[in-house]
């Protein structure tokens, strides 16, 4: 596209002042470049935005109107001071340095990128690459080194992992990152960082996890929109670390139920708007039976829970009052029932066990059955008693058979 560049008078207007400046504008053909006023600080930024967007895209504003990036800084001296707008624009050319742009403000941070296993190829190999987040002491980077082996260990001693080992490529991208994962309504934000700084060392990483400097934290997420398979998780947990992998990698879902139900609450979860996600997991079934590894009849049972008919029996059932936070309380879970909001689609009552381990299956894939009680809600279902996916803090689970054949099947195409 032909640009010219040609100085312009203008006058701009915005809050109380009127403001005559020379701005330089790039003339695009085709372009409209029509001014409109900004009537307060407030809208100029927003302006700003919008020129921004125009101006790096070429593309024409929603309101049919492009300023160029020279004119929209001068109708908004309060933005002047700022470096950039977009993560990608503040590049310096050197490889061993991720720029980024934060709060307006270019940002670099020295980067190291390690090849830990490499078994071959990565148009060939599965590669997952870790990275360091809030790690900037020279204590904090022996920490790292001493953990890191373990959250491998830990993977491949588990099916399918362990016989496909030679599959795939470990690699560490370290510097003293703070992404920002514990500032509010920046998760996002944070994911879009922490992808970046992998992808600035491996452009082709499968699988991103970040090792959080700090304990507690699991949360995971598979970015469809991008392709990017991404989790976090603590340095300091290993198992948590499987348990994350199970749903960046095979997309698995929770066989866990939420503990609050033990206190006797009504279950907030059960029919819930999660259950697309749920139908999306390899080992979470919504349908009676689990038809999505069972192809028999399902086994409907009756216990001391669907026979109750009333609320306040089910919540208090196997329950008692503890006094010092006057709510009920239990210390046998697995005789404690939950209270539905509607019947539950195979016992036909709305009090059930919180979770119970009957095979309520048949003709199931070996090693599987269908236990009622996943995904935080009893209205859906799991393949085994218990699991990685389901238990955190036991180093002795694994994957359960169902999840086991879905990630076997996501490995095969790797060599």
């Amino acid at each position: 596209m032909d640009m010219s560049f040609a100085p312009i008078a203008s006058e701009i207007s915005y809050g109380v002042k009127e403001v005559k400046e020379i701005a330089f504008r790039w003339s695009v053909p085709g372009v409209k470049l029509d001014k409109t006023s900004a009537s307060s600080k407030n809208g100029c930024v927003q302006e700003q935005n919008t020129c921004s967007r125009c101006y790096r895209n070429n593309r024409i504003a929603p309101e049919g109107v492009c300023y160029s990036q020279e004119e929209c800084l001068t109708a908004c001296p309060s933005v002047l001071q700022k470096q950039c707008w977009f993560l990608d624009e503040c590049d310096d050319g050197k490889t061993n340095t991720l720029d980024w742009c934060e709060e307006f403000v270019c940002k670099r941070q020295e980067t190291t990128c390690e090849d830990l296993v490499i078994k071959g190829d990565e148009a060939t190999k599965l590669d997952i690459v870790f990275v360091a987040e809030g790690f900037h002491t020279a204590a904090d980077f022996q920490l790292l080194r001493e953990k890191y082996p373990l959250h491998i260990a830990e993977l491949l001693k588990r099916e399918p992992f362990k016989p496909n080992s030679n599959k795939v490529n470990f690699h560490l991208v370290s510097g003293s990152f703070d992404f920002g994962y514990t500032k509010p309504g920046n998760l996002d934000k944070a994911r879009e960082l922490a992808t970046k700084v992998a992808r600035h060392c491996y452009p082709n990483a499968d699988e991103i996890v970040v090792f959080v400097n700090r304990q507690g934290v699991g949360e995971t997420g598979i970015f469809a929109t991008h392709g990017e398979h991404y989790a976090l998780t603590s340095i300091y947990d290993p198992v948590m670390f499987v348990h994350e992998f199970g749903h960046s990698f095979g997309a698995l879902g929770d066989e866990y139920i939420e503990w609050y139900l033990f206190d006797g609450e009504p279950n907030r979860n059960s029919f819930n708007d999660q259950a697309a996600t749920a139908f999306n997991s390899p080992n979470i079934d919504h349908q009676v039976g689990c038809p999505k590894w069972c192809t028999g009849p399902a086994v409907k049972v009756e216990d001391e829970c669907t026979r109750i008919t009333d609320e306040t029996t089910c919540r208090r059932h196997n329950r008692y009052l503890d006094t010092m936070y006057n709510k009920w309380t239990t210390s046998e879970p697995t005789q404690n029932c939950v209270w539905l909001p509607r019947p539950h689609p195979l016992f036909q009552s709305r009090c059930v066990k919180i979770y119970d381990n009957t095979d309520l299956g048949s003709n199931c894939l070996q090693g599987a059955g269908c236990y009622h009680g996943a995904w935080s809600s009893q209205t859906f279902y799991r393949p085994s008693p218990d699991s990685i996916m389901r238990t955190l803090n036991d180093p002795s689970l694994g994957f359960n058979s169902v999840s086991i054949e879905h990630m076997r099947s996501l490995l095969s195409k790797y060599s």
